[in-house]
């Protein structure tokens, strides 16, 4: 996670990126626990928010997505 300030919201911002789960992990919850630990981190540390963004597009991050195959999120 990256944090930042949220000159919207005035506050404190977290930016979840690379959240990578190596493949002998991938048919566990690892994915999840670990997204649940940046969630419930972004809560206890008075975060505004919690952003992602992502791709369903395999492999983007080597060949590059077109600009409307990218999804924003925020909790």
């Amino acid at each position: 996670m990256y944090f930042t300030y949220s000159t919207l919201q005035a506050s404190k911002a977290a930016l979840l990126n690379d959240l990578y789960i190596i493949e002998e992990c991938r048919s566990t919850n690892a994915a999840n626990e670990l997204f649940q630990a940046c969630k419930h981190f972004t809560k206890d540390h008075d975060y505004a928010d919690m952003s992602w963004v992502i791709t369903n597009v395999p492999n983007a991050f080597m060949m590059g997505a077109a600009s409307g195959e990218w999804r924003n999120y925020s909790i």
